[in-house]
């Protein structure tokens, strides 16, 4: 029950904050407004379902959804589309309640960082130990592995252009330094910085070899 009404909160701040944007972002706003408001009807759904099995593939619906209004505010965090006051008064809050009720329920969370995120990590590592791992795209590691690698796991910033059109020499050495600039202490899992569906089968071949040769702990 607290999830959800923080589900629905969250659905509130997002239409009270995407209605002032200009006409020419309505179509934007729709798409924000239409995945918080899934998150919301989709734990309610769940919780009316009669089985385990089938509310927790409901929560996963619901925790997508959550995902994807996250990738949004990245994005317009970078557009400028919502000012760095904005984030700080209702975003990461509101963002950070929700994750921490579904933590208190025993769900383990996973986040994606669309962008450069440089600017945000001293807010989002502000989670118990373990429970949140956070998926980085273009972030700088080591900076995210100092700050947000005390509490919580990372994982990413393997460059989907790279993963598509480097050479499997270039993807391996790639996966070294990031091998050795994360795994230290543990915590650090090696993909992609986001999903790269033409990745060539020799370059995918390279980041297992890489992870099998450099990423053992000893």
């Amino acid at each position: 029950m607290r999830v959800w009404i923080d589900a629905v909160e969250y659905y509130s701040l997002i239409c009270e904050t995407v209605n002032k944007w200009p006409y020419e972002y309505k179509r934007t706003a729709s798409q924000a407004i239409s995945s918080a408001d899934s998150i919301h009807r989709n734990i309610a759904e769940g919780y009316c379902r009669r089985s385990i099995h089938e509310y927790l593939n409901i929560l996963d619906i619901a925790l997508s959804s959550l995902g994807e209004s996250v990738s949004g505010l990245h994005a317009y965090l970078k557009t400028g589309q919502l000012s760095d006051k904005q984030f700080e008064k209702f975003y990461w809050p509101s963002l950070k309640k929700f994750v921490d009720e579904l933590i208190e329920e025993g769900i383990m969370v996973m986040l994606f960082a669309e962008g450069r995120y440089q600017r945000r990590l001293d807010f989002i590592h502000d989670f118990p130990k373990g429970w949140v791992n956070w998926i980085f795209d273009k972030t700088d590691m080591a900076d995210a592995k100092r700050i947000v690698g005390k509490n919580c796991s990372i994982s990413g910033n393997l460059p989907t252009s790279l993963m598509c059109t480097g050479t499997a020499k270039e993807v391996r050495e790639h996966c070294r330094k990031l091998i050795e600039t994360c795994a230290p202490g543990g915590g650090y899992m090696l993909t992609g910085g986001a999903s790269a569906t033409e990745t060539s089968p020799e370059n995918l071949r390279a980041i297992m070899e890489a992870a099998q040769e450099y990423g053992l702990y000893k």
